[in-house]
């Protein structure tokens, strides 16, 4: 049995339109996955093959994401998204698209979603780019990077950081300062030779590889979950679930309470956005 047992439910009066089961939490945007994940661990990188899935519950009123620095209705970054991740999507709420924005977001220990978020952060120049610089729409053409061009990179990626942790010693390997630059310069050669990123500066690449080692060491759920609150708008309560932190929920909320309660007594926390839910669960386990 799991020591720790999470549950995320989602119990609300129909506002914006009628009950479907396609908008219903929790939501899912990428199907479960199974991918390599490195870790540290004991001062060694490990990989080993994950079931990768991120789900979430939301109430509240997500507008939009600042996104190339300018705000992002949540319906057009829901076209964007779509391109990005290469997964199609039918719903209409808000909802949904948050839980693309964690798939995005989450990427340490992986070297696809690493390469797909970073290039998006540094290589892309605006929100059009990926519509091959049309206006967001479902007719729009999809000029983001292709799975086969981001599992290329990704393989390029993996073999470097394979040599790099044969080459050097534990105590030099990443995110020690030698094993970063050593790393860095590994990824400029192999990248540099890939006919889409060769069409960039190097100053463009180099920042490119920068930010990849950067999304690969550090957004873990909470970082990912972070990053997103930062540059969310509008008024909502949010739970955060990922296969990759089993034991764990990340809360969070913007311009609006969670409410938290606990039974210590039992070894028992309930959250939820609306006060009287909580009670309500408690006083019933009293």
């Amino acid at each position: 049995m799991p020591v720790t047992t999470v549950g995320a439910w989602h119990y609300r009066f129909g506002t914006s339109g009628p009950p479907s089961v396609l908008e219903t939490h929790w939501h899912e945007w990428s199907p479960a996955r199974l991918q390599p994940v490195w870790a540290l661990g004991n001062g060694h990188w490990q990989v080993r093959r994950q079931l990768v899935s991120h789900r979430i519950t939301h109430n509240g009123d997500f507008d939009g994401w600042l996104l190339f620095d300018q705000l992002v209705d949540y319906v057009s970054l829901g076209l964007w998204l779509e391109r990005v991740l290469h997964v199609p999507n039918q719903t209409v709420g808000d909802s949904p698209k948050i839980a693309a924005m964690i798939d995005l977001l989450v990427t340490q220990g992986m070297w696809l979603p690493s390469l797909r978020l970073a290039y998006q952060m540094t290589l892309a120049t605006d929100l059009r780019a990926a519509f091959g610089g049309q206006a967001p729409a479902k007719a729009a053409p999809s000029n983001a990077p292709s799975p086969d061009q981001l599992q290329n990179w990704a393989d390029r990626c993996e073999a470097a950081f394979v040599s790099h942790c044969k080459t050097l010693p534990s105590a030099e390997q990443l995110p020690n300062l030698p094993g970063q630059r050593w790393l860095h310069q590994s990824l400029v050669t192999t990248l540099g030779q890939d006919d889409h990123l060769g069409e960039f500066s190097p100053d463009q690449l180099s920042a490119f590889i920068d930010s990849t080692l950067e999304v690969f060491l550090r957004n873990d759920l909470y970082g990912a979950t972070r990053l997103f609150m930062q540059k969310a708008r509008g008024s909502f309560g949010l739970a955060v679930l990922s296969t990759l932190s089993p034991d764990q929920i990340i809360l969070s909320s913007l311009g609006q309470p969670i409410s938290l309660g606990f039974d210590p007594n039992q070894g028992y926390a309930v959250s939820a956005s609306e006060p009287a839910a909580v009670d309500g669960v408690l006083a019933k386990r009293s």
